[in-house]
């Protein structure tokens, strides 16, 4: 099922980066995740569950994404077996002024994304090719 395990009986939000809070609907996921560019804003979104602290988070655009949640108090990031993009490991992803390298694993198309947080939002289970890599000493050192 769903990571996030109160996923089922709390609702959907996605905030945009300019603090615009939608109720989330597939339609909503394809059309915020759609207008994703690294250039300019909006260069990430977040899809949270209302009254918790767990979410899960997407930035980039066309050319690769990458998919974040936190949950249970630790942060992890997508990756999957069969990497996506040519991309060498350590390749930055470049978004509203931030820089994240990352490993050529951790790319996700923007298709990918959107598949993903419909299934969140559907409280379906999430595509197979999807795993999570528990991140959260990695950004609490500050790498």
């Amino acid at each position: 099922m769903v990571g996030i395990t109160s996923a089922m009986t709390r609702a959907w939000t996605i905030r945009t980066e300019k603090g615009r809070e939608l109720a989330a609907t597939a339609q909503v996921v394809r059309s915020q995740l759609e207008r994703l560019q690294p250039e300019w804003p909006p260069s990430f979104a977040i899809l949270e569950i209302a009254g918790t602290e767990e979410y899960y988070q997407a930035a980039g655009g066309g050319g690769g994404m990458l998919l974040e949640k936190r949950e249970g108090g630790r942060h992890f990031r997508a990756f999957q077996a069969e990497p996506v993009v040519p991309f060498e490991d350590g390749t930055q992803l470049r978004f509203g002024g931030n820089r994240i390298p990352l490993r050529r694993d951790e790319w996700f198309s923007r298709e990918q994304v959107i598949e993903c947080w419909t299934c969140f939002v559907a409280s379906v289970d999430e595509p197979t090719w999807v795993r999570w890599r528990d991140i959260t000493d990695l950004l609490s050192s500050g790498r």
